[in-house]
């Protein structure tokens, strides 16, 4: 009668001094770190294991043998070094977990015209680095058991994308408890036989894997990461395939209007998705239940009015900052004449309340200096005529040293009866002369009365080149010309008398 072929082969019948270990010692050896292998291994890189000369212990089994069962064995190795099966190696099941193997070299090396290998627990090693070419060989494998590692790393690098790429004959693939937060969009491209694919435990937050070729995929198990939802092309190609069920427990779903594409699928697909009762919900404060029935239609409400408040508000708001900046713009003048006003209060100065005393000049003289010959006969008969007597400002004698131009002009202007402006055109290119009748215009706006005298020493000015304010006085304010003989300088002094005693 032929033997049972299915047997637990413990090491130490082929390969000494390994021994067996108790129980406790198995635990004790599958809870060890990295960090601890390798203050008690100084021999451990991926050369030496690769050049190991122990005896190969899948070479030397019997032939006959389907299952090797080799859990928790303490080897004083940390990897798996490169191995092959015999010739005519009827192994099918290799469990070799709980060992310690936190490197995997290889590659596990098969005869390709006898290889029967389907299954291959490796979990519980606390692996963190795979080699390249490691699986290339077990190609007829359909169970790979990898959970309990810590790959989480290793799937960050580029080269793990291929890790798999020879397993084309995989059904059922276990990657749990992994420390994973990231896995290459191409990891399982090859894998097109693969029916169950378990992530579960681990620290997923956002779903990378391409699943477009798995037709046969019938079972996800996601559950226990932070996951807040599924990418669209991935619910698709779950509805497409057949009897899928989807573990999505205890992961971290979004509950709001943006992702109720997803709480709609979870809801109404055919596939059989598994959520516990209790699992919350972020952005709301219940189960996920309660959160799609509640969104279910707050979100259409939301959704009919954001069709149109969402354009209109925005189109609002644009409104009223155009308004603001137009206002800004037309006020630029006024807003700086009284930001220099407040900034003179601070000081200690004090405002002129009333404008028939209390001021300092009768008349603040706004001019080119190339126009300031003629000027200078302007104050002097101002100022030394006796029966006129006035007190005017020029800015080349009465400005006060030590303050900036910008408050020398305002104070000044503020603390003058009248502002007498000499156009030409000198003045309409000088900016700070065109600053000085911006600030003169503010002042009468400010204190509500004719503060500005304009006299024009060029008649022949185009009226094109005039600013919108000196066309608005040209238009709507008489103003004096300049003389051009001694008849007309004798009206003209006394015109500029008339408008500097009496109130405009």
């Amino acid at each position: 009668m032929k033997s049972n072929l299915r047997k637990v082969v413990p090491f130490t019948t082929y390969l000494e001094p390994y021994k067996m270990c108790t129980f406790g010692e198995t635990d004790l050896k599958s809870k060890r770190r990295a960090e601890f292998e390798n203050s008690n291994n100084t021999n451990t890189d991926d050369v030496d294991c690769k050049k190991l000369v122990a005896i190969d212990v899948l070479s030397v089994l019997p032939s006959s043998l389907e299952t090797l069962v080799a859990i928790g064995m303490i080897t004083g190795q940390t990897c798996i070094p490169p191995s092959r099966t015999s010739g005519n190696s009827r192994l099918k099941d290799i469990d070799i977990s709980r060992d310690g193997y936190y490197r995997w070299i290889g590659p596990i090396k098969v005869n390709a015209s006898t290889n029967q290998i389907e299954k291959l627990n490796i979990s519980h090693n606390q692996c963190s680095f795979i080699e390249d070419g490691f699986f290339d060989q077990l190609r007829q494998l359909k169970i790979l058991d990898v959970s309990n590692n810590l790959l989480g790393p290793f799937f960050q690098q580029e080269r793990s994308k291929n890790v798999f790429k020879f397993l084309i004959r995989l059904e059922v693939l276990n990657m749990s408890d992994n420390k994973i937060s990231y896995l290459p969009n191409g990891l399982l491209r090859r894998t097109s036989s693969l029916r169950s694919l378990t992530i579960s435990n681990n620290l997923i937050e956002t779903w990378t894997l391409d699943i477009s070729g798995l037709d046969d995929l019938s079972y996800v198990d996601v559950s226990y990461n932070k996951l807040a939802t599924l990418p669209l092309a991935v619910r698709e190609k779950l509805d497409k395939n057949q009897n899928v069920t989807l573990d999505f427990l205890h992961n971290k779903i979004l509950c709001t209007c943006e992702n109720m594409d997803f709480l709609d699928w979870i809801f109404t697909s055919k596939v059989l998705v598994r959520l516990a009762y209790n699992d919350k919900c972020t952005g709301y404060n219940g189960n996920i239940t309660q959160a799609y029935q509640y969104l279910r239609n707050e979100c259409k409400k939301d959704n009919s009015v954001r069709e149109w408040l969402y354009p209109v508000q925005t189109m609002c708001i644009l409104f009223i900052l155009s308004v603001l900046a137009l206002i800004m713009y037309k006020k630029r003048w006024a807003i700086i004449y009284h930001w220099y006003l407040f900034r003179l209060r601070r000081k200690g100065y004090t405002p002129i309340e009333g404008y028939n005393d209390g001021y300092q000049y009768d008349a603040f003289l706004s001019f080119a200096d190339e126009d300031r010959p003629f000027v200078d006969q302007v104050v002097t008969k101002l100022e030394e005529n006796m029966d006129l007597q006035f007190q005017v400002c020029v800015h080349y004698r009465d400005f006060i040293p030590g303050r900036s131009i910008s408050n020398n002009i305002v104070s000044s202007i503020h603390t003058s009866k009248k502002t007498v402006v000499f156009i030409s055109r000198a003045y309409l290119k000088s900016s700070w002369c065109k600053y000085e009748l911006q600030m003169a215009i503010s002042e009468e706006s400010h204190m509500n009365r004719r503060v500005i005298i304009m006299i024009v020493l060029e008649e022949d000015i185009p009226h094109r080149s005039l600013p919108l304010e000196v066309m608005h006085y040209y238009r709507t304010t008489s103003y004096i010309t300049k003389p051009s003989n001694e008849q007309e300088m004798t009206l003209f002094w006394e015109a500029l008398r008339v408008v500097l005693t009496n109130e405009l």
